[in-house]
């Protein structure tokens, strides 16, 4: 992790954001653990998934969409464009890869509407189409 912290250098995490005694008395308790990982994650400035089949990272990505208002980012890379990207790494230039990047996440991040049979976790309805049901 310290290597991706020096990438990242305002990254956090539960062990981040508590002191060793206020965390304490949720160490044995994994589904309360998951909790404090939800609630970090929900609340954060961004949130990257990398899991887009963990059940954390469908449910962070609703709650960020239903009650975000489109003021909490959530990017979600495409791991087969990324791949392509990064097999091109000993060819590609700086700028280049990063443009690429760019357009991936904005890509990812237009809204779409949730078809027949998805999960409403991962594609919730916004509050202004519930009231039209």
């Amino acid at each position: 992790m310290h290597s991706f912290i020096g990438l990242y250098p305002n990254l956090i995490t539960k062990e981040t954001l508590l002191t060793p005694t206020e965390l304490a008395p949720f160490r044995n308790f994994s589904s309360q653990m998951a909790a404090l990982d939800l609630i970090a994650c929900a609340t954060a400035d961004v949130f990257a998934m990398t899991d887009s089949g963990s059940q954390l990272a469908s449910l962070v990505s609703g709650f960020r969409s239903y009650y975000g208002g489109g003021n909490a980012p959530t990017l979600r890379p495409n791991k087969k464009r990324l791949a392509a990207i990064l097999y091109e790494n000993s060819t590609i230039e700086w700028n280049g890869f990063e443009e690429r990047v760019r357009r991936m996440i904005e890509e990812g991040q237009r809204v779409r509407t949730r078809r027949s049979g998805r999960s409403v976790y991962r594609q919730p309805r916004s509050p202004e189409c519930m009231c039209r049901l």
